[in-house]
């Protein structure tokens, strides 16, 4: 919780920043209550029920559920919401690229624990809600500032969960204090304010059934990122998983039918 709780914060708080000094403040739109709580309440949703899952099941496990998940609820909220059915195409991609990326994490060792593949698939479900949401808020706002808007609600409403963590875990604070303090920042910065700053970007030009597809590329990188900058082993059957996965991301939203 602490980590999950204090990476929201941070976050949001540095995407309010950045769209501040852009001179693009969220509070400058419209205030739209409903899809900014939903927002906010999803992302915190995420953040918790991933890290629980993290806990129970193991990171690599959790991931592929969570991952495998979003892209069947976001083609629901697109049909639901928007009318809108998804193509061959991106049912058949997604159809092959999830069973790639299982194959690729499949290593990863994760346990038989009910609780945490629950866990995962509520953060699989949450995942598209705040980008749903976020795509609502567009309608009247740049895309930086509508994420800014979910992630700082989102920050609002974890931060008595953050202060009540780090008094919950002080003795680990005090033990490595700059570490944490590196580790919250890193997450809260680079790993959700620049990231899902950039993938509002993409929802304001991509449907949200396109746009979570293209997150099942994600376990690419992170393997990719783990042999070039760790020195991990890339074996043939990670290759081939990563060959399979990309391909099917690139069916999955490219357009036309053939």
């Amino acid at each position: 919780m602490f980590v999950a709780s204090w990476r929201t914060v941070v976050g949001g708080a540095g995407l309010i920043a950045f769209t501040t000094l852009r001179r693009d403040r969220p509070w400058a739109a419209p205030l739209r209550v409903g899809w900014t709580l939903l927002g906010g309440v999803a992302v915190v949703g995420y953040q918790a029920a991933f890290f629980a899952a993290a806990d129970r099941v193991g990171v690599g496990s959790a991931a592929v559920v969570t991952i495998a998940t979003g892209p069947a609820v976001a083609g629901v909220i697109d049909r639901l919401a928007f009318d809108r059915r998804v193509s061959k195409r991106w049912l058949l991609g997604v159809c092959v690229a999830v069973p790639g990326v299982v194959a690729l994490a499949s290593g990863s060792g994760g346990e038989a624990d009910p609780t945490g593949w629950a866990f995962a698939v509520l953060a699989g479900v949450c995942y598209p809600t705040y980008g749903f949401a976020t795509q609502q808020l567009v309608m009247d706002r740049s895309p930086t500032s509508a994420i800014a808007t979910v992630f700082g609600a989102g920050a609002l409403l974890a931060l008595p969960f953050a202060i009540g963590s780090s008094v919950a875990v002080q003795d680990s604070i005090r033990a490595a204090p700059w570490g944490t303090a590196a580790l919250v920042m890193y997450l809260g910065l680079a790993s959700t304010a620049l990231a899902y700053g950039l993938w509002a970007i993409g929802l304001r030009h991509l449907s949200l059934s396109d746009t979570v597809a293209v997150t099942l590329a994600e376990p690419v990188a992170a393997v990719v990122l783990a042999a070039i900058l760790l020195d991990e082993a890339l074996s043939a059957r990670s290759a081939a998983a990563m060959t399979v996965i990309v391909g099917s991301v690139y069916v999955a939203t490219a357009r036309g039918d053939r």
